[in-house]
């Protein structure tokens, strides 16, 4: 008796337990809402200004506090090919390029519907998007739109193109004037005239004087042999010739033999003069120095010509001749200008820094360039009619370079272009457009951003 009352207990209780969670069910499960094709029908109200506001009923915008309007009533994508659902069946199609892929608004190219209609904002005339301006990335700008983002036209043409090619360089001495002066016999300097670097001199100054017991001899030889009796005129005998070519050897003049000849006297401390108008540019003597036959002792140049060193990137050298007229710029503020012409062209590249030497040989008479200084040359190359777009006109997309080609019609297709050269804000286009095309000028970068949300990765 006792286990029937037990059983009939627990089977109470397991039912009250069933029945209360089954009740409890009820009350706390949430109700099935309606499908997404009804609560689109139910949000049937919409801002002008904002269209992804929706409601279900009257009321405000959130975004900017306008009443909102009825919305337009959903198109439907089927129907049969004569209904007017039937250019929005067609946009389904990836097939086709010309197939629609939706409507929108030029102005707030946002709208996008599946059928023809008005823009919900500005109620303009929705404009059709094919599936190739889909993929190529074109962008739709109506005239109105065009002026606000300051979106400007030109016509691809051929335009004389003249490329400047500018380079630091190095003013350096003319190393077809320089002259080494070196003393023939020792000795010791006994008075010094080119006394400075810098100092100029012309032709037959004396440079300094030499004692040198080896000059004094060979002069008294020289007169000895004018006094013999070898020959009926002494002074063609042939010691005489000798006797005078040792002294031209040793570093005299003609002029000096002569005057040597004429007054029968030896001089003591031999003068050495210059053997051009020139410029000391280098001393390595002073007065009672000791100089031994061979030592050069001054350099001297002409400094009324100079040259300018400078190179050029591997590619500029393949433009530049020689005989080409070089603008200098000299000084500090670039005010000493000059001109010159381009005399060598070195025959190999620098392996390390791939640019070539180019030596330019400019007239300097009142020598304001200086060897030692830095110089700008500037070179112009005539590069003839080339295809060009103003410089604007190009997007820089990491390697790529793209140009907007105008369709009409509002329509502007970006199109991959290779570049050449880049002159006087034109650029050169050597692929990609063809004379008479129509490009955009200006206001190409708002254009490159909305046809890079339209095509994705794909164009750029």
């Amino acid at each position: 008796m006792t286990r029937t009352r037990i059983l009939i207990v627990v089977v109470l209780v397991a039912t009250m337990t069933a029945v209360a969670a089954w009740v409890w069910n009820r009350r706390h499960q949430p109700h099935a809402g309606p499908s997404a094709s009804m609560a689109s029908a139910m949000k049937n109200f919409t801002c002008p200004m904002h269209p992804e506001v929706t409601a279900d009923r009257p009321g405000s915008c959130p975004s900017c506090g306008m009443d909102l309007q009825p919305a337009e009533p959903p198109r439907s994508d089927a129907g049969s090919a004569g209904s007017a659902s039937a250019p929005a069946a067609a946009a389904g199609s990836p097939h086709a390029d010309g197939a629609i892929a939706y409507y929108t608004c030029s102005m707030h190219p946002e709208v996008k519907r599946t059928g023809p209609g008005t823009s919900p904002i500005c109620k303009m005339d929705l404009t059709a998007v094919t599936a190739h301006e889909l993929a190529s990335g074109v962008v739709l700008v109506d005239d109105g739109r065009r002026r606000v983002i300051g979106v400007t036209t030109a016509v691809v043409a051929s335009h004389p193109l003249m490329r400047r090619l500018r380079a630091p360089a190095t003013i350096a001495v003319d190393q077809t004037t320089v002259v080494e002066v070196t003393v023939r016999s020792g000795g010791w300097i006994a008075t010094l005239g080119a006394d400075y670097v810098g100092k100029r001199v012309a032709k037959g100054d004396p440079l300094f004087a030499l004692d040198s017991p080896d000059l004094v001899s060979a002069q008294g030889e020289f007169i000895a042999t004018l006094a013999s009796r070898d020959g009926v005129d002494g002074s063609r005998s042939v010691l005489a010739m000798a006797a005078r070519a040792k002294l031209g050897r040793l570093g005299l003049t003609a002029d000096q033999i002569d005057e040597i000849a004429r007054t029968g006297t030896a001089n003591e401390r031999v003068p050495i003069v210059s053997p051009a108008d020139a410029t000391v540019v280098e001393k390595s003597i002073a007065v009672g120095a000791r100089v031994d036959p061979g030592m050069r002792v001054l350099r001297l140049a002409d400094l009324s010509r100079v040259w300018l060193e400078a190179s050029l990137a591997e590619g500029d050298l393949a433009v530049v001749a020689i005989g080409q007229e070089v603008e200098i710029s000299a000084g500090s503020s670039g005010a000493e200008s000059a001109r010159g012409t381009i005399a060598f062209i070195e025959p190999t590249i620098d392996p390390v820094t791939r640019t070539g030497r180019v030596r330019v040989v400019a007239a300097n008479p009142d020598g304001r360039l200086k060897p030692g200084a830095l110089a700008i040359i500037a070179i112009g190359v005539v590069l003839g009619d080339r295809l060009a777009v103003p410089e604007d006109a190009v997007v820089v997309s990491g390697e790529q370079r793209v140009v907007f080609r105008d369709l009409g019609a509002g329509k502007f297709e970006p199109v991959r272009v290779l570049t050449g050269a880049r002159v006087g804000g034109l650029v050169e286009i050597t692929k990609g457009l063809a004379a008479g095309d129509t490009i955009a000028a200006t206001g190409v970068f708002l254009l490159a951003s909305e046809s890079r949300l339209k095509s994705g990765s794909g164009t750029w």
